[in-house]
């Protein structure tokens, strides 16, 4: 499948090439009993630590995620995680739930600077792989942990979670650059039943996902220092968007013409 060339700012057309954030309950951080005789009674004091106890205990769910929607979430000591990893819980969570619904299991987690590294389990089989993240929490790259051996089929279906998973980064914007891009990929399928569901910005990639009725697939464009287009892959190799890749093309190729 020949893939698909862009185009640069310089370039008005698209083209297929032929080469392959804890206070108490008053926010003021003390507690100031109401009860103003010299000796309080003693369940009025306690009544207000029980009540500077809850507040804080709200405050950190919301502050870490150590508790979430009020449960202890068993992940958070299981697996290390703090205040300074609390923003990656969510998306672990997603990865986690993932792999559970194929059996597979998390056995190690590993919190790197910017880098996730996972060790995983199912029967027998070992998988290791990990992702990077940007400033902003936004997904990177992701791949099987170098230096390292993993049953290939294992690997790959772990790996599969990263395509299906809903980022829970901060929002991006894409440049303008990347927008003409995809208002032209946009307009090329608009008398086609296939459809752009997301797009992921990676470093000199734009991962873009399709769907019709039946099918979903997504392709990898990427692109040079230069600002163009220079290819198209179809995502888990040759075949493995149902077809969509080959139609997709040809809707471009119609509409540039």
């Amino acid at each position: 499948m020949p893939p698909f060339c862009g185009r640069s700012q310089k370039d008005d057309q698209l083209h297929f090439c032929s080469c392959h954030q804890h206070g108490t309950p008053d926010g003021h951080g003390c507690i100031s009993p109401q009860n103003t005789s010299p000796h309080p009674p003693l369940i009025s004091f306690r009544r207000q630590i029980a009540e500077f106890y809850s507040a804080t205990v709200r405050s950190s769910d919301r502050f870490c995620g150590h508790f979430v929607s009020g449960i202890h979430n068993p992940d958070w000591d299981r697996f290390s995680f703090s205040p300074a990893t609390a923003r990656l819980l969510p998306r672990h969570r997603q990865l986690r739930e993932y792999w559970s619904a194929l059996g597979i299991e998390v056995t190690s987690l590993r919190h790197l600077e910017y880098c996730e590294r996972y060790i995983l389990v199912r029967d027998d089989a070992t998988a290791e792989l990990q992702y990077y993240y940007n400033g902003k929490n936004l997904l990177r790259r992701f791949g099987p942990t170098p230096g390292t051996r993993s049953v290939k089929r294992l690997l790959a279906e772990a790996l599969s979670a990263f395509d299906a998973l809903e980022d829970t980064g901060e929002l991006e914007a894409p440049d303008e650059f990347v927008a003409d891009f995809l208002e032209r990929l946009d307009a090329s399928l608009e008398w086609s039943e296939i459809r752009r569901t997301s797009f992921k910005l990676m470093p000199y990639r734009l991962r873009v996902s399709f769907a019709d009725d039946s099918r979903r697939g997504d392709i990898d464009f990427t692109f040079d220092g230069s600002k163009t287009w220079t290819a198209a892959q179809e995502v888990g190799g040759q075949g493995a968007s149902g077809g969509l890749y080959s139609e997709i093309q040809r809707s471009i190729n119609r509409w540039k013409n």
